[in-house]
Formats: structure tokens, C-alpha cells, sequence
């Protein structure tokens, strides 16, 4: 049937999938086939979730090395779990502090340069103060400390910024205006004169997470010996039992062949 000149025709309801699928293969065929999540969750909580449904339903029908193997995997599931998080949580707290990390970093630069250049023209010059010169050598000191402090702060942590707002490069006094975390800028000063600077960036945040790995590690070995004892109970009874069982018999059997001989000799006394 014509339709009219203002009329619109109608989808055809058939040629949606055909063009759905044709977007999708335009899609991998410029971005390439699509690949897992570096930092997925999900399939580990998924496993860890059917393992301990595994142990807490069927663990006395289980045998016990099948029983110690899937423990271990539990555990190296949930160890796998907490380095997952720990590392997603790294990650959104560099995207959320990037700027003001920049920031500061680019401030801290530019202090410890006039610093360093008057250190210089102080040390060229006789006639200048001894004392004045201690004096920036001490602020050159912390100046470079306040830079690895916007550097090297620790990633997984909220970052405090080092200076307030409204303050200025050319300040009389730059210890007097800096803030931040005072005890992160000890942490940050130790790891200066020991040199690991890095180990405290990427690795000082992961200490909790080692240590709590460790203990549950502990407790998994101390859940197996446990197991391991109760196994080896439960044989040692189940042989003990073997063993007595034939014992018994033979004994009834005696017994019953004393009654047997008895009750003979008897029927032949009163023959």
C-alpha cells in the first residue's frame, strides 16, 4: 500500500540484530577483542566463595588431602584478593590526588632552585655570614625533603598537601608555611638518609596487608596440623578396631567349641 509524502515508514523489527551485531564488529575490528580487567574482583570472590561453601558443607566427606588442597587455594585466593584491592585502591587514590600532587611538586621544585642559587651565591661570596650561610644549607636540607615529600608520599594514602593555600614561592621563611603530615615527613626524611624512598612509595602501604597475609598463612598451618591429628586419630582407631574385631571372634568361636565339647562328653557320660 503508497504511503504518503509525510508519512514516515515503519522499522523493520528483523534488521535490528543484523545491525546490532554489524556495531559490535565494527567496534572489535577498531579496538581490538575485548580482554579481562587487570584488577577484576569478581572472579575471585566468585572462587572464594565456592571454595568455602565447598569446606563448610562437604568437608567430612571430603578426603583429607583433597580437603588440604582446596584450603590452600582458599588461601592463596584470598591472599591474591587483598594485592587485587590493595592495588585498585592504590589506583583511585593517585586519580583523585594527581593535581594537587603536581602542584605541590612543581612549588617544592621551584623553593629548592632560589634556595640552592642563594646557597651558591652565599658560598661564593667571602664576605657573607657563617651563620647565615648553616642557615640555608638547613633550608636547602628541608627544601629537598619537602620535594620527596610530594614525590614519594605513600600512593594508597590520602595525601595531605604540603602548603596552605594563599602561599607564595618567596616566602621569608619556607619551614615556617610548609604543613602536610608531620609524621609521614619524618618517614619521608629517614628514607632520604637511608635511601628507600621507593620501598616507602610502593611498598610501605602493602606492609598491613603482608603482615595479615602472613597470620592467616599461620593460622592455615595450624588449621592443617589440627586436621592432619584428627586424621591420624581417626585411622589410628578405625586400625584398632580392625584389629580387635578378629580377636573377638576368634574368641567366640572358642568359646562356642568349649560348649561343643563339653555338651559331648556329657551326652557320652550318660550313654
Amino acid at each position: 500500500m503508497p504511503t504518503s509524502r509525510g508519512s514516515r515508514s515503519q522499522p523493520n523489527p528483523d534488521a535490528a540484530p543484523f545491525r546490532k551485531r554489524k556495531r559490535e564488529r565494527d567496534f572489535q575490528q577498531s579496538h581490538g577483542p575485548s580482554r579481562p580487567k587487570k584488577h577484576s574482583v569478581a572472579p575471585l570472590k566468585t572462587k572464594i566463595r565456592d571454595l568455602e561453601r565447598l569446606l563448610s558443607r562437604g568437608a567430612d566427606n571430603l578426603p583429607a588431602d583433597v580437603r588440604l588442597s582446596r584450603e590452600r587455594e582458599l588461601a592463596a585466593y584470598k591472599h591474591d584478593l587483598e594485592i587485587v584491592m590493595a592495588e585498585k585502591h592504590k589506583l583511585d587514590m593517585v586519580a583523585k590526588y594527581r593535581m594537587v600532587r603536581f602542584f605541590d611538586r612543581q612549588r617544592a621544585t621551584r623553593i629548592l632552585k632560589r634556595l640552592t642559587k642563594e646557597l651558591e651565591a652565599c658560598r661564593n661570596d667571602e664576605a657573607s655570614d657563617k651563620k647565615q650561610r648553616l642557615q640555608l644549607e638547613e633550608q636547602v636540607d628541608r627544601a629537598r625533603i619537602d620535594l620527596n615529600y610530594t614525590i614519594y608520599y605513600p600512593l594508597t594514602k590520602k595525601y595531605c598537601s604540603l602548603y596552605p593555600k594563599g602561599s607564595r614561592d618567596d616566602d621569608e621563611d619556607p619551614a615556617q608555611k610548609a604543613k602536610g603530615d608531620p609524621d609521614v615527613w619524618e618517614q619521608v626524611k629517614r628514607a632520604t638518609e637511608e635511601g628507600r624512598l621507593e620501598e616507602m612509595r610502593n611498598g610501605l602501604d602493602f606492609e598491613a596487608a603482608a603482615k595479615k597475609a602472613m597470620g592467616n598463612k599461620k593460622k592455615l598451618r595450624k588449621d592443617q596440623k589440627l586436621s592432619k591429628k584428627k586424621d591420624e586419630k581417626v585411622s589410628a582407631d578405625q586400625t584398632a578396631a580392625k584389629a580387635t574385631k578378629p580377636v573377638a571372634g576368634r574368641a567366640s568361636q572358642k568359646a562356642q567349641q568349649d560348649v561343643d565339647s563339653e555338651s559331648g562328653s556329657e551326652d557320652g557320660f550318660f550313654e
